[in-house]
């Protein structure tokens, strides 16, 4: 029983050491999100929005549609499917013209805050948009 005891109190203490030792307990995906999205702004270049933001994992290329509305053709620009990318492949499709229209990175840090960032076709930031999250959905959310 005694080895049982011992087990259990040093297996507490380890977790214990590693929750507040390795930085748990400072850990705030809302704050990390909600300074984030301050720090971006419209006129900023993509390198600046990524080093604020951290790397993108996601992007959605702008397309072109035209679709005929009562009668009328009408241009939208709408964002694709999302594509697995890195900084270095963003860096390298701006640079090629891949993205003649723009593009948008959604940036996800937990289930209340999230934002997708929207760039031209320099990599200049646009515009910035706040994304449905299980808080908005559920009523969670400060707002």
């Amino acid at each position: 029983m005694k080895v049982i005891v011992m087990l259990l109190l040093l297996v507490g203490i380890g977790w214990a050491a590693v929750y507040y030792g390795g930085g748990y307990t400072s850990f705030d995906p809302n704050k990390q999100g909600e300074q984030a999205r301050a720090a971006v702004s419209p006129g900023m270049p993509h390198t600046k929005a990524f080093d604020a933001c951290g790397d993108p994992h996601r992007v959605q290329k702008i397309r072109r549609e035209v679709k005929k509305i009562g009668g009328e053709e009408i241009e939208m620009f709408v964002p694709g499917p999302p594509a697995d990318s890195s900084r270095e492949r963003i860096n390298e499709r701006i640079a090629n013209g891949d993205f003649p229209y723009g593009f948008v990175i959604p940036y996800r840090f937990s289930q209340s805050v999230a934002f997708a960032v929207h760039f031209d076709e320099a990599g200049i930031v646009t515009q910035i948009e706040d994304l449905a999250t299980m808080a908005n959905l559920l009523q969670y959310d400060k707002n």
